[in-house]
């Protein structure tokens, strides 16, 4: 046995810098060139944030030895070259609407310091694509970086007029401990230190033009622009995208207000982790950090978003900064805000991956805000998609799940009421038509908490009607046969997965601008008429609700806009049995009326009739009759539809009577109802047996009849075998 003592890990010297936090993208970016610097005298530094705060460890042993170290870099001008020799072949470029002359540059004269920085700034092809980050060639003036960056590291190494090298070096430590400082001046910083700006500045023009803070604040910040040229592979290719060539660079968000169009010049999602990271780990992150969905880089925010939740993130990653890069007095000129914390946590369940899948292909099937000539024109499409798909990111919740579900609704609705957003191959230019598949029914139950705290009678109802199946084909019918309910509120043609919105408004659609009694009336008799008279009613599904629900409804007790609400969430979804009972349990059932209105007495006459299976258990038996057919349903509906519930109540004892049933003989011949047009739209949810064609138990377990027993004849009803 060996009397060695085991070795003591040396503990790592860590030096917190309060002054790098990360509300500001330009603070962000000093940190990352602070940990460059470093990187050249001690080759284990690392450096993270904790709490917000970056800190260094394994580098400098105290924060005087760090700022003697930084002070003399900027006394002796060691900083690396912020010389941007492909300027003039840039510009050529741009003019000719050409990337030829930046890429000869590239091969012939760059050295390996100027092709970092071009690398970061441009990626060369067919035409020439820029970093947002850093501006388009069109910067100049109060937004030239180049130019900031050479006056401040100038201003250190020969002090102007007023500073001294002791009043320098002090304000060094000032910055890094997010102290006032001292001496400040404007470096064309503003676009990632905008809250400088603002604050040192007053009027309406100069915050977005001048700045005052330390000229280390820049110098650091430029040191950081060598990690941003990401891997070679992607810059390669004619036809990628811009964004794509640079790491957690993305596309601006869609607006959502007109006068937001054009406003968004791009976002950076700065990646955030707590564990120290040397300076080669945080190149391999930036190089090799590329978020994918279905297989292509995620150029927008809602895909970059989605990236995080489907394929989860390694790298000991803990969150996303997602800053804006805003334009403000010109096309040449941003400003960075933060706009949200991403957090990152584990993969999502298969359903979240395959909705947000699905949701981002509708997203960019959607038509576009697009720029003519110098103004912009609003689709608003995009926009309420993107904002919800971040927030959900944000923060996956119930509401967050219904928020993104409501501004898919809300964007198909709006296409579908627009001729020119329908319009594919004679738009200008053509494009193809909107075309998305509906939502996994697993992910149906994520709209609802665990425990079914924010359940709601309005959702049961809304759940009852868009699970309603599509008729069953019979071979003589010449006919359409009843689809699902999403074609009736939305004009979209249904072929295998796929819902494609065409641009002639299909005549199936039949849901307007009216009331909901009125628009789901309209729905059951384009259903009946689209079936041939001798077809099953085509009112099946796999969730029915009580007759509790049904008298809510009747009496006007529900939130009519709130079902209407849950009924298309839900109809953007494909059902199975399974994903409907998982939903239904958390949904629960409603209490059994007290008290029989004479509405509700009404809607039980009718309902068998439209609902095989609550006729089919009313037949005698040994009865060989089939059940009800579609042939009186029309007369039926046209009778509540213009208000004369006799003439109806007079239709449907003929209808029972056809199918083997004698109804009971009543001494009156005249019915009223508060609202026949609530009661025809009550005949198209589905609802269950018990109560209507089954007997039930009041709260003393006495049996109660069922309700269709008011309407049946006590005698022997002939089984006609």
């Amino acid at each position: 046995m060996s009397n060695a003592t085991p070795a003591t890990p040396s503990k790592l010297a860590v030096i917190p810098l309060p002054g790098l936090h990360l509300d500001s993208l330009g603070l962000g970016l000093a940190a990352l060139g602070l940990l460059t610097l470093c990187s050249r005298r001690w080759k284990s530094v690392r450096g993270g944030w904790r709490g917000s705060v970056f800190y260094l460890a394994g580098g400098p042993a105290t924060e005087d030895e760090l700022l003697t170290y930084i002070s003399a870099i900027g006394e002796h001008g060691e900083w690396s070259t912020y010389q941007k020799g492909w300027d003039k072949h840039q510009k050529a470029d741009t003019k000719a609407k050409s990337g030829r002359s930046t890429a000869l540059w590239r091969a012939r004269e760059a050295d390996e310091a100027s092709l970092s920085l071009l690398q970061s700034h441009i990626a060369p092809a067919a035409r020439l694509s820029f970093n947002p980050l850093f501006g388009t060639g069109g910067n100049a003036g109060k937004r030239d970086f180049s130019s900031g960056w050479a006056k401040a590291t100038a201003a250190i190494e020969k002090p102007p007029r007023g500073w001294k090298r002791e009043m320098l070096n002090a304000d060094l430590g000032a910055f890094l401990r997010g102290e006032p400082g001292i001496c400040l001046a404007d470096f064309n910083s503003g676009c990632w230190f905008g809250a400088a700006n603002k604050a040192f500045n007053s009027g309406t023009a100069k915050p977005f033009r001048e700045g005052q803070l330390s000229p280390w604040a820049m110098a650091l910040a430029c040191e950081a622009f060598g990690l941003f040229q990401g891997s070679p592979s992607r810059r390669l290719g004619s036809a990628r995208r811009a964004t794509g060539a640079f790491p957690f660079v993305t596309t601006g968000a869609a607006p959502t207000a007109a006068g937001e169009a054009g406003k968004n010049l791009g976002e950076l999602w700065l990646p955030v982790w707590e564990q120290p990271m040397s300076l080669p780990e945080v190149i391999a992150l930036f190089q090799r950090g590329r978020a994918e969905v279905n297989g292509k880089g995620a150029t927008t925010p809602p895909a970059f978003a989605a990236a995080i939740l489907q394929r989860g993130v390694d790298a000991g990653i803990r969150e996303f900064r997602r800053f804006l890069l805003l334009r403000t007095t010109s096309e040449n000129t941003f400003e960075s805000r933060l706009a949200s914390v991403v957090p990152v946590a584990g993969k999502a369940e298969a359903a979240t991956a395959v909705a947000l899948t699905r949701m981002l292909n509708l997203r960019d099937s959607l038509p576009g805000d697009r720029k003519k000539g110098k103004r912009w024109i609003y689709a608003g499409l995009r926009g309420p998609l993107d904002e919800a798909l971040v927030a959900f990111a944000e923060k996956p919740s119930p509401e967050a799940v219904r928020a993104t579900v409501d501004a898919m609704v809300g964007s198909l609705k709006q296409a579908d009421r627009n001729r020119a957003h329908r319009r594919s191959k004679s738009a200008s230019p053509p494009r193809p038509p909107i075309r998305f598949q509906q939502l996994p029914g697993a992910w149906a139950a994520s709209l609802l908490d665990e425990n079914g705290g924010d359940v709601c009678e309005e959702a049961r109802i809304g759940l009852a009607l868009a699970t309603l199946w599509a008729a069953k084909r019979t071979k003589k019918a010449k006919k359409d046969d009843a689809a699902l309910l999403l074609p009736y509120w939305l004009g979209v043609q249904m072929r295998g997965p796929f819902c494609s919105m065409l641009e002639e408004v299909p005549f199936r659609r039949v849901w307007g601008a009216g009331t909901l009694t009125a628009n789901l009336g309209a729905v059951l008799q384009r259903r009946l008429i689209e079936l041939e008279p001798s077809a099953e009613p085509p009112f099946g599904s796999w969730y029915r609700v009580g007759l509790g629900d049904i008298e809510a409804w009747l009496s006007g007790a529900l939130d009519d806009a709130e079902v209407e609400r849950w009924m298309m969430r839900f109809s953007l979804f494909e059902w199975s049995k399974d994903s409907v009972a998982c939903v239904g349990k958390l949904l629960g059932h409603a209490n059994p009326p007290d008290i029989l209105s004479g509405s509700l007495t009404l809607f039980v006459l009718f309902k068998p009739l439209f609902q095989s299976w609550l006729l089919s258990a009313l037949l005698p038996a040994g009865s060989k009759r089939e059940a009800a057919k579609t042939g009186h349903l029309p007369g039926i509906t046209a009778q509540l539809a213009r208000g004369d519930v006799t003439a109806a109540a007079q239709l449907a004892r003929n209808a029972y009577r056809a199918a083997g049933i004698e109804p009971a003989k009543l001494h009156s011949h005249d019915f009223a109802c508060e609202d026949p047009q609530r009661l025809l739209a009550a005949l198209l949810i589905p609802t269950q047996r018990r109560g209507i064609t089954e007997d039930t138990f009041d709260g003393l377990n006495r049996p109660v009849p069922a309700l269709s027993r008011r309407w049946l004849s006590p005698r022997k009803q002939n089984n006609n075998i």
